[in-house]
């Protein structure tokens, strides 16, 4: 026995490695190994599922020209000479991206009045010299449109009074003690007074491009009171970014008057321009956001919520908002450019982290034939877009009874409501940080910011 034992030891061996082996599967713990088997067999179905879902998918080229849209199929799948030409072509997009981007900031960027009063600090003399800048610059729009405004009866009373003492005055004769011809002269005198008033309106309509209703006309911040009046600088930085915003709107209507009427006749009079008269301007202080109109500030010019606000709350179904006009943010968070709310305007443009929206209104008297000559001029290489256009027949003789000729050719009255954009890459520098504050702009420092960890 114990000889075949010997001659059989490693066979021997092996059956008992065998049968601790078999034992040990038995008994070891197996749930382990099954899970990490299903993990595998789960990954590996799910690369089958990727790879059949990219084989079956079917490839596009990518769309590079902005004119043509239509979406072409991937015949083939791109090789490295091919992936090579795809990026060359992306970057190409990226350069030109920027060099858009770089000709909307210069398209769009405006100067400041006063460099040093924007952002705000509380400054006597920063906040006379923007006094000071603000109404001359009110004045230099006249002189850029070439206005005037319509002889009013203290005028003509001014230049009939010049007109008897530097000419009727001196016709007078006596006569051996007596008035002489004095009655023919105050005679003569008396019929020109009847027909001074149109002998200034012809000469004005004559010797000026643009008539303006009266002095009030241009749009005017009642925060910033005129030169020769001496006050303190306003607390509230919203009054001067108000009428700084303001001033940029006009600037951009006063220079397409300016090359409206120019186009044929550098020196038109009214009866040959285009634009013969800007009857009124309508500019809101608010901004127009994802909740509403915000109102900049309280009392910061003309039509801060009153008509134009009833207005616009007729025609939208919507009582005028006027957030903001607390200082409070209007909006919890900023909105994204892809924001839209046709509540607002046919465009449904509103503020977000790109550009900041305002509305306003203009009213000019304009040749019924050629008006479309300024609109196409107001929105050319601007960013005003005219959202609503009301025109109507002007009762030339009506006018001219009121101070206005216009000349024989057919008027209307053109009443265009528009919207202005300010992109924030140059105004978010000037804007002052309450008004930030109110459009929910991130600060730095703060959550959410850019800047904010830095």
């Amino acid at each position: 026995m114990m000889e075949i034992i010997k001659r059989n030891v490693i066979s021997i061996s092996c059956g008992v490695v065998a049968l601790l082996i078999v034992v040990c599967v038995m008994l070891w713990p197996m749930p382990g190994w099954f899970d990490s088997l299903r993990q595998k067999l789960e990954t590996s179905g799910a690369r089958y599922l990727a790879l059949q879902s990219l084989n079956n998918e079917t490839f596009k080229k990518p769309i590079l020209d902005p004119l043509n849209p239509q979406v072409e199929l991937l015949g083939q799948f791109p090789t490295p000479k091919a992936i090579d030409v795809g990026i060359a072509a992306v970057s190409k997009l990226h350069e030109q991206a920027a060099v858009m981007d770089k000709a909307a900031l210069e398209m769009n960027e405006h100067k400041p009045l006063v460099p040093l009063a924007l952002p705000f600090k509380r400054s006597p003399q920063a906040y006379s010299d923007f006094k000071r800048e603000y109404h001359q610059r009110l004045t230099d729009f006249k002189a850029l449109m070439i206005a005037v405004t319509a002889p009013t009866m203290e005028e003509v009373g001014v230049e009939a009074d010049r007109l008897w003492q530097d000419d009727y005055l001196k016709r007078i004769q006596p006569v051996f003690g007596t008035q002489g011809n004095t009655q023919e002269v105050q005679a003569a005198f008396d019929l020109r007074k009847l027909v001074l008033p149109d002998e200034m309106k012809r000469e004005r309509a004559k010797n000026y491009t643009v008539l303006i209703s009266d002095n009030k006309t241009m749009d005017t911040c009642q925060g910033i009171i005129p030169p020769n009046e001496v006050n303190e600088p306003p607390t509230d930085p919203r009054a001067i970014w108000a009428a700084q915003l303001s001033l940029w709107i006009q600037e951009d209507v006063v220079q397409a008057i300016a090359i409206t009427n120019a186009a044929r006749d550098s020196r038109a009079t009214v009866e040959k321009a285009v634009v013969k008269r800007v009857v009124a301007w309508i500019i809101p202080k608010v901004y127009i956001t994802p909740k509403g109109e915000v109102l900049i500030m309280e009392g910061t010019g003309q039509a801060d919520g009153g008509a134009y606000g009833a207005a616009r709350g007729q025609r939208f179904g919507r009582p005028p908002g006027m957030l903001g006009a607390d200082g409070e943010p209007a909006a919890e968070a900023e909105a994204t450019p892809g924001t839209k709310v046709y509540t607002l305007s046919p465009t449904g443009r509103v503020c977000n982290s790109v550009f900041d929206v305002m509305h306003f209104t203009v009213v000019v008297d304009a040749d019924a034939v050629r008006f479309r000559e300024f609109m196409a001029n107001l929105t050319r290489d601007r960013f005003i877009t005219v959202l609503y256009m009301d025109l109507i027949g002007v009762d030339r003789e009506r006018e001219q009874e009121r101070g206005f000729m216009y000349g024989p050719s057919p008027v209307v009255r053109l009443r265009l409501t528009c919207e202005a954009i300010f992109l924030r890459s140059w105004t978010l520098k000037l804007m002052p940080q309450s008004v930030q504050k109110m459009l929910a702009i991130p600060q730095p420092d703060a959550p959410g910011s850019p800047t904010a960890g830095r």
